[in-house]
């Protein structure tokens, strides 16, 4: 389907261009009533950069993506069939973002939780007077939300969204596809949906990622465990030490204690050689979905230059794109989101429904 709206849009096909490619802001007012603003466009359009800075923390969906502006007001732009992109018009000052395949859910300043978009499976069915929460995450069809007294919240589709009986307090959650994982306040991890099972001879970790079909675990003193299903669970013997890991569908990498980074798993080969040739790092971003079947990894050096390998390298990063000093990224297969160090955003790569165009007000 054509959604170049500049050249078709008219009737019928304007409605149809609304649902498919908008762009939502809602800002809070002092009075506690929000107010809306909303931007309409096209696509087909390529590295473009929001003017107006205040940014401070971004989510790449499925084809969508997520911002969240010092005021806690949302940006959301890109394809909106399922509304992703229209969050509730009454929704106060925001913490922070997560951004499922088609869903999104805010933490606001008051504790309290939002989501907004598919609803299929209750993945947005927060349940009532859910408070006191200082971290979420979003999976494919399924939300957590972990409280200040380490109790951990879930609601969706699926096993992922049931959370063993008698689970220890947690420090920090993390989702994926159709999984969920917690690492405990003692250092212990658990895991459900997609039929993961936590080694019985896991010592306590450190940090955990989730990849939908495997988990990793980083453990104190610099090394990685992993599970789960396909060769991204299987850690090389040349790992090294590690300062932080992470996880998409079909991968693993980490990032070393010297800044290298190291990749493997069954989509691994879409990023090619491309790791063992990227400069010293700071952060990783890696994304990716299954019906695209790769993923792609960004990596921010210490001067702030983004680079990109993996099967979308081409597409994310060109020779001369220039996005200037980024201090963080989120990356979606073929389509990358950063905010610089004025606190604009910077997108760039594929634009099927409008991700890869930012909204031209500010």
């Amino acid at each position: 389907m054509n959604h170049n709206i500049s050249s078709w849009c008219a009737g019928r096909f304007a409605i149809e261009a609304f649902v498919l490619a908008s762009l939502v802001v809602v800002t809070p007012s002092l009075a506690g009533a929000a107010t809306g603003q909303l931007s309409v466009w096209g696509i087909k359009r390529w590295d473009q950069e929001y003017a107006s800075p205040g940014f401070v923390q971004l989510a790449c969906g499925g084809g969508f993506a997520v911002g969240v502006r010092a005021s806690g007001a949302v940006v959301c732009w890109g394809l909106n069939d399922a509304l992703q992109c229209r969050p509730p018009a009454s929704l106060g000052p925001v913490a922070t973002v997560d951004a499922g395949t088609a869903h999104a859910v805010a933490l606001l300043r008051d504790g309290s939780v939002v989501c907004w978009g598919a609803s299929d499976g209750g993945r947005t069915a927060v349940p009532a007077g859910l408070s006191q929460v200082v971290a979420v995450a979003a999976g494919s069809q399924h939300t957590l939300a972990l409280r200040a007294d380490g109790v951990v919240i879930a609601w969706g589709a699926g096993n992922a969204a049931l959370v063993p009986a008698g689970l220890s307090p947690a420090r920090a959650i993390d989702a994926c596809g159709l999984a969920s994982g917690a690492l405990l306040a003692d250092g212990g991890v658990r895991c459900w949906g997609n039929s993961l099972v936590v080694p019985s001879d896991l010592p306590a970790a450190a940090s955990i990622a989730c990849g939908g079909g495997h988990m990793l675990a980083l453990l104190p003193d610099g090394s990685v465990r992993a599970w789960g299903s396909g060769s991204e669970a299987t850690v090389p013997s040349d790992i090294g030490v590690t300062a932080a890991v992470y996880a998409s569908r079909g991968v693993s990498a980490v990032l070393r204690t010297d800044g290298s980074v190291r990749t493997w798993g069954d989509w691994s080969g879409a990023l090619g050689a491309g790791p063992a040739s990227l400069p010293p790092a700071t952060s990783l971003a890696i994304g990716g979905t299954d019906y695209l079947g790769s993923s792609t990894l960004l990596s921010i050096d210490p001067a702030g230059v983004v680079h990109a390998c993996g099967a979308f390298a081409a597409r994310l990063l060109g020779t001369s794109q220039d996005l200037g000093v980024v201090r963080q990224a989120s990356v979606q297969n073929d389509h990358g989101v950063a905010i610089d160090d004025s606190g604009r955003i910077r997108t760039w790569g594929t634009d099927l429904y409008g991700e890869g165009v930012p909204p031209a007000f500010g």
